[in-house]
């Protein structure tokens, strides 16, 4: 069994591009992928389907939870293990993460089919819309194992400084995903139906490519079920890690729903802009939080291993990576905002309200990263109560007042600045927690061994 990291430290800028670029690749892919059944959907030029389909996209953040809170806590807890060199811990770490995926993910699934019926009228679809809404959540619920398993693998093998082969599982998803779309859509005419199925076709060949992959001799660690353990030493660990991770799923799941229900007074017009409007953006908070998601291993080894030193070098090369790449992105969205609305649906209506929103609600963009890499950080630091109120800030203790303040105030347009507010409010005081609560020495907070 191999008990070490696969990158060099020595070498900063070189492990930047290693754990970085597959880390926004993937992410960027799997963005893509979840934009598809949006870009195929608004082919078919119908508001009420392309609304239904925005307003049942909170199930794939419930879906995700499960793969961010197993996945992303056995990630940072691997790479911990990894650091102090304890094989034993590192195979049940793995092993746990396995299997508690594939369970989770059918307990889950089981709950949103058995709700079904109560979860779409209160997401306020329109009647008409809600008939594509219902179909949609009804087939990733009965996938759901699926959806979370891949999710959760890619997270974990990166713990391990496998981040190629991470890209290779999310891309043969997603291309697959990308590939099903217009068979199913169009090909089949099965609608908004066959979106939800090739995206859940997709996941599951994801999911086998991570099974033959885990049990390869170069991955080195053994997921067998003989290693899983609920033990609190290790399931503990494990979730709480991954928990603050995990409610940055859950708030921005329900700020969704909240949003969505007030964007549904305003029509489906309005709902199919901002739809298509979040899925431009969010290729900029995507890219900030691939960067992130990429050294967060390494962050967690720095720490798992006492090197604070370059613990601190490593995080400020994370920040500045942020806001560059954030900004750059920001620029590209703003030149080109009209063509990339007009590519998923060619409506005036859509496509004014699309590019107003792109203008306002990126006006913070270029920070946005900064509050991921503050949740990212402490959570790599074993202060996951710091990284849990962080990860609560930007869609929910900040955004959601924000959000019901500004929209009773100026409608539409407050709507809109709401998010630029919570945003860069949030990135300002995760930025000032890092620069105060960083560790300070080998004393600080030194690691202890919890698994």
């Amino acid at each position: 069994m191999e008990n070490h990291m696969d990158f060099n430290i020595s070498k900063p800028g070189r492990l930047m591009v290693k754990m970085c670029i597959p880390s926004v690749i993937t992410i960027l892919v799997m963005q893509i992928y979840h934009m598809a059944d949006t870009f195929f959907i608004g082919k078919l030029r119908s508001p009420a389907m392309l609304s239904g389909l925005s307003l049942a996209s909170p199930i794939i953040a419930i879906l995700s939870t499960v793969g961010v809170l197993v996945g992303g806590g056995g990630s940072a807890a691997l790479a911990m293990a990894l650091g102090r060199k304890d094989s034993i811990s590192s195979a049940k770490i793995v092993s746990f993460s396995f299997w508690s995926s594939l369970g989770l993910g059918t307990v889950v699934g089981g709950i949103l089919l058995v709700t079904l019926n109560k979860l779409v009228p209160f997401f306020g679809a329109s009647p008409e819309a809600s008939v594509y809404c219902r179909q949609y959540i009804l087939i990733l619920a009965a996938g759901a194992p699926a959806m979370c398993f891949p999710q959760a693998m890619g997270s974990l093998i990166r713990g391990k400084g496998k981040s190629y082969q991470s890209l290779i599982g999310n891309m043969v998803g997603s291309v697959l995903n990308i590939l099903l779309d217009p068979l199913f859509i169009f090909v089949l005419k099965m609608d908004v139906r066959g979106a939800a199925i090739a995206t859940v076709t997709s996941n599951l060949a994801a999911s086998f490519f991570y099974v033959i992959y885990l049990n390869q001799p170069s991955f080195g660690i053994s997921a067998s079920i003989k290693n899983f353990t609920m033990k609190r030493e290790t399931s503990l660990t494990v979730l709480s890690l991954g928990l603050p991770m995990a409610f940055t799923t859950i708030i921005t799941f329900i700020s969704s729903i909240l949003s969505n229900k007030i964007l549904a007074s305003y029509g489906d017009i309005i709902i199919s802009s901002v739809s298509i409007t979040r899925k431009i953006i969010s290729f900029v908070t995507m890219l900030q939080m691939g960067i992130t998601a990429g050294m967060q291993p390494v962050l967690a080894f720095l720490f798992g291993s006492g090197n604070y030193k370059d613990l601190k070098i490593f995080t400020r090369r994370t920040a500045l990576a942020t806001i560059v790449a954030g900004s750059l992105l920001t620029a590209t969205c703003y030149v080109s905002g009209p063509s990339l609305i007009r590519a998923f649906m060619d409506n005036p209506n859509v496509i004014d309200n699309g590019v107003r929103c792109i203008r306002i609600m990126l006006l913070a963009g270029p920070v946005a990263g900064l509050q991921q890499l503050a949740t990212t950080f402490f959570q790599t630091t074993k202060r996951p109560l710091i990284s849990l109120a962080l990860s609560l800030t930007r869609d929910g203790l900040i955004y959601l007042p924000v959000l019901f303040l500004f929209n009773s105030i100026w409608g539409f347009s407050g709507y809109l600045v709401a998010r630029p507010v919570a945003t860069s409010t949030s990135a300002l005081l995760g930025l000032v927690l890092i620069f105060t609560l960083f560790p300070k020495g080998h004393g600080d907070l030194k690691d202890k061994k919890l698994i």
